[in-house]
């Protein structure tokens, strides 16, 4: 077994012990073996995907048991971990634990679904990649207003 992936069976069963159970007793406090758990997945030798597995599955059960502050406090705890020192799939990470929230949301009344959409504001709209924007030369822009147009009129090309 690699550190990596002990790391992971680590944080693994220590999550698995963070009762939804406790989660009802303890609703305004956040578990600190769960934070130690999350921090197991700062291991570079980590296996990405995995352990965003893991902490998906941890978001997605726990949204039905804790109130809106505690779940975007795990969320934030989990997408630091996991995006720390790998800015090449950051934003890979956050949809995937965006939709792990969302996925938990689906059980839950509407009622219960607004609050937490609120608490997590921006969290749940990952940010998008800037689309690097083709630069033309003033010719180049040219041809391509006049095609646009030629399209938009109907004539045909190559007239």
């Amino acid at each position: 077994m690699t550190t990596g992936t002990g790391n992971l069976y680590i944080a693994e069963q220590s999550l698995a012990q963070f009762r939804l159970k406790d989660a009802r007793r303890e609703l305004g406090k956040i578990e600190a073996g769960v934070l130690t758990a999350f921090d197991t997945f700062r291991s570079p030798t980590l296996d990405l995907s995995s352990g965003v597995l893991v902490c998906a599955e941890f978001l997605s059960k726990i949204v039905a048991v804790c109130p809106p502050a505690i779940t975007a406090e795990y969320f934030k705890a989990a997408l630091k971990v996991l995006q720390l020192n790998r800015p090449a799939t950051a934003e890979a990470v956050h949809h995937a634990l965006v939709a792990a929230i969302e996925n938990g949301m689906e059980s839950l009344p509407k009622k219960r679904v607004s609050p937490l959409r609120r608490q997590m504001g921006a969290l749940l709209k990952p940010p998008e990649r800037e689309v690097p924007r083709v630069r033309y030369t003033p010719v180049a822009h040219a041809a391509r207003v006049l095609l646009e147009l030629m399209r938009k009129s109907g004539e045909p090309r190559g007239k």
